[in-house]
């Protein structure tokens, strides 16, 4: 069975004249069938040329403030600028306000700020309301404006008006140093306990923020083990303070007797000062040869190939490692192979993957057929 062809695609040429008219002839077949208002608002924000005249049509349906919202992320400039002046206009709720300052044109999201700060004189917008604010780090589509500013005010707002723990610290994730460090000091004001202290390492990435918060944890008389591996391995821009706070959650976690796991994410993302002590800690817990594997780094194939009769699983695995520094132990991996009588698939990795020995890899295979010497040919490039 045949499927019917629209005669229009078959008859008119591919030319701009033509496709304007098809796509002419489209939008009014799409009027004719009573679109909804989710169908105007995909045009809208997928397809420019038609962005004005699907919003138009979306005006005579009387669109709800959240349908107006999504045409914000209009492409077409001048249809985001009048969505977000029908919002203002259509007694916007705070949320409402908050997506106009987030996605609208300069213009539009100063009004919609002000407005809000009207309302927070006659009753505090809500603590979730300005973090919506906060959060955002988008810009507005048509005009790529950034606004960190607003983020700004919206948290010296939420500075002033009973912000709780989660507020403070999404002040101190999204915000200036300076008002993180505020945010800090009533985040310590208010007896953070250990999970929300990690939470504060886990999503702040100003340093001094993470020294106080790792300070406050290894000042701590019972701390868990991921709670100290997070001390340990926080990746921050940090000060002279944070070798101290490092070394001794790493003189804590010896103590507690981490598990094998726990250690094993420990070795992926430890420090370079912390990386000896922290791996003989982990042999010391004598690793399988799988779970060396996994870790796919050098101290973990030293230990491979250093240990008595290394399986050929993870000497085939040595071989195929493509990054820099393995020769040597690629090298030592091949030739443990060929001492054990390598099959036709471990020489055809030493061939490939140790050059060094190749030569000996090749001795020891079958002659190649006309078809895999043109074939190897093609892999080299010729």
């Amino acid at each position: 069975m045949t499927t019917k062809r629209d005669p229009l695609i078959v008859t008119m040429p591919d030319t701009r004249p033509a496709r304007e008219e098809r796509l002419k002839m489209l939008w009014e077949q799409m009027l004719s069938q009573n679109p909804a208002n989710k169908d105007f608002i995909e045009v809208i924000l997928t397809m420019k040329s038609f962005a004005t005249a699907a919003y138009d049509e979306l005006l005579k349906r009387a669109p709800s403030n959240t349908e107006l919202r999504r045409c914000l992320l209009c492409k077409d400039g001048s249809v985001s600028v009048k969505a977000g002046k029908r919002i203002l206009a259509n007694d916007p709720t705070n949320n409402d306000l908050a997506q106009l300052v987030n996605w609208g044109d300069d213009n539009t999201s100063d009004k919609a700020w002000q407005e809000l700060l009207r309302r927070n004189k006659q009753s505090a917008v809500a603590n979730e309301t300005l973090k919506e604010i906060i959060t955002s780090s988008c810009h507005n589509v048509a005009e790529y404006r950034d606004k960190k500013k607003f983020r700004e005010l919206a948290a010296k707002l939420l500075l002033v008006q009973s912000p709780g723990k989660s507020d403070l610290i999404c002040i101190m994730e999204h915000c200036s140093e300076k008002l993180a460090g505020q945010a800090m000091e009533e985040f310590v004001g208010q007896n953070p306990t250990n999970e929300d202290l990690c939470n504060v390492l886990k999503r702040v990435r100003h340093g001094r923020i993470a020294i106080m918060a790792m300070g406050r944890l290894v000042y701590t008389r019972f701390l868990s083990n991921d709670a100290l591996i997070l001390i340990i391995t926080t990746q921050v821009s940090l000060g002279d303070n944070a070798y101290e706070w490092r070394r001794q959650a790493l003189v804590k976690l010896v103590l507690q007797n981490p598990t094998q796991e726990q250690l094993v994410e420990l070795v992926k993302r430890v420090p370079k000062e912390f990386e000896n002590q922290v791996w003989e800690l982990f042999l010391y817990t004598n690793p399988s040869e799988e779970m060396l594997l996994s870790l796919m780094e050098i101290n973990a194939v030293a230990e491979i190939l250093r240990r008595p009769n290394p399986s050929r699983k993870a000497l085939r695995k040595i071989l195929e490692w493509s990054e820099e520094g393995f020769e040597e132990y690629k090298e030592k991996a091949a030739r443990m192979l060929l001492e054990n009588g390598a099959n036709h698939g471990d020489l055809v990795l030493i061939e490939g993957n140790v050059s060094s020995l190749a030569a000996e890899a090749r001795k020891r295979l079958p002659p190649k057929s006309v078809k895999e010497i043109i074939q190897q040919m093609r892999n080299i490039g010729a």
